[in-house]
């Protein structure tokens, strides 16, 4: 797992694409339904593996409504009491994608899918102090984002907290997933 920490910086040198939405809560669990703690938790401890998807016997719905699944009790109750501690980056789509650094995007930001069934395809990174889980829809979409981490980072950032000012609502990725 690579840490990295950056000060995001108020004005970008550059001038990105923007997204319109990334959320409706109605559309099905974030992520699939992959269990953010698990998964959170085994890449912190360096064990980087497929995420596991939770099941709907562990279904929390937060204040906007959107559904996170859990494979026990015991994540579900970590998640509820103190879900900062597990943040996804990206509103949970491929990062390169909101980042505008996709070759494969025909626009500057895209939504571009994600992808959960494999091992290299999530990543942790800190971003001013506050460590997230970042996914990509392959592990070459990871490394051309890692060429230029520290400014890909704040591309995200930039574009996830503009979209949720202008949406008032979270992004979290609820419908986008394909593995190339």
């Amino acid at each position: 797992t690579k840490i990295l920490s950056l000060l995001l910086l108020p004005a970008l040198g550059m001038a990105l694409g923007t997204i319109d939405s990334c959320s409706d809560p109605k559309k099905g669990p974030v992520l699939n339904g992959i269990d953010v703690v698990e998964t959170f938790t085994s890449a912190a401890a360096g064990n980087i593996t497929v995420p596991s998807l939770g099941s709907e016997k562990f279904s929390y719905f937060d204040d906007e409504g959107f559904e996170w699944r859990f494979l026990s009790q015991q994540n579900m109750n970590s998640y509820k009491q103190d879900p900062s501690k597990f943040q996804i980056g990206a509103g949970g789509y491929c990062s390169l994608a909101i980042s505008g650094s996709d070759p494969a995007c025909d626009y500057d930001v895209c939504t571009g899918p994600a992808c959960l069934d494999s091992a290299d395809t999530h990543a942790l990174y800190t971003v001013d102090g506050t460590t997230k889980l970042y996914f990509f829809l392959g592990s070459g979409a990871r490394k051309i984002f890692e060429e230029d981490l520290t400014q890909n980072l704040v591309n995200v950032e930039a574009v996830i907290a503009e979209v949720e000012d202008r949406n008032s609502i979270s992004c979290r990725n609820d419908e986008v997933f394909r593995c190339k």
